[in-house]
C-alpha cells in the first residue's frame, strides 16, 4: 500500500487542525487522519471569532440593544453602544397582523413596526459603512419579520443570526451565547 498522499491532498498546519486538508475545487475542507480514515473536526469546540469592530444586535419587539466588539478575534470584548432613536410609525411593516379577534390590542402590528425600523435602521448602517459586520440576535418571531427587511448590504454584512431572546441580558451572557453559537 502506498503511503504517499494524492496529489490533490495539502498539508495543514492552519487552524488548529492536525492532518490533512483535502481540495476539491476550489471547495476545501479541514479533517483529521486517524488510521487511514478521514474525520471531520470537532467544530462544537470552535468558538465563533468576532472580527474587531462587529455589531451585535439584540432586538425583540420591543427592545433594540447595540454591542460592539471592542477586542480582537481572538478575544472578544463588548461594549455597549448607544441604541438609536426609531421611527416606529411604520404600522404597514407588519401587514401579517392586523387588530383583530385574535389580536384585540394590535401589539402584534406594534412590534413587526418595531422590528421593520430596527431593519430599516441596520440597512443604513451598513450601507452607509458604518457598520462592516453583524450578528444579529432575536426570538424566532422577530427574526423571521427581520428577515423580511433585509437588504442586500446587510445581508452581505451579516455574519450570524441567532434564534434566542437576549434583550435585557449583560454584554458577557451576550458574549457567551454567541461564541457557543
Amino acid at each position: 500500500m502506498n503511503d504517499a498522499a494524492p496529489a490533490s491532498t495539502m498539508q495543514s498546519s492552519a487552524g488548529g487542525f492536525s492532518g490533512r486538508e483535502i481540495a476539491i475545487g476550489e471547495i476545501r475542507s479541514p479533517r483529521s487522519v486517524i488510521n487511514g480514515m478521514y474525520q471531520l473536526p470537532n467544530f462544537k469546540e470552535i468558538n465563533m471569532l468576532l472580527p474587531h469592530g462587529t455589531v451585535l444586535a439584540v432586538i425583540d419587539g420591543r427592545h433594540f440593544e447595540l454591542h460592539r466588539n471592542s477586542g480582537n478575534e481572538a478575544d472578544p470584548v463588548l461594549s455597549d453602544m448607544a441604541s438609536p432613536k426609531l421611527d416606529e410609525h411604520n404600522k404597514g411593516a407588519g401587514t401579517r397582523h392586523h387588530s383583530s379577534s385574535a389580536n384585540p390590542t394590535g401589539h402584534l402590528a406594534d412590534e413587526d413596526a418595531h422590528v421593520a425600523a430596527v431593519a430599516e435602521w441596520l440597512n443604513g448602517q451598513v450601507r452607509g459603512g458604518k457598520i462592516a459586520h453583524l450578528v444579529v440576535i432575536a426570538p424566532p418571531k422577530a427574526l423571521g419579520e427581520l428577515r423580511r427587511h433585509y437588504g442586500s448590504h446587510l445581508e452581505g454584512a451579516l455574519l450570524k443570526e441567532i434564534a434566542k431572546d437576549l434583550a435585557g441580558r449583560s454584554g458577557k451572557d451576550v458574549l457567551e451565547t454567541v461564541q457557543a453559537a
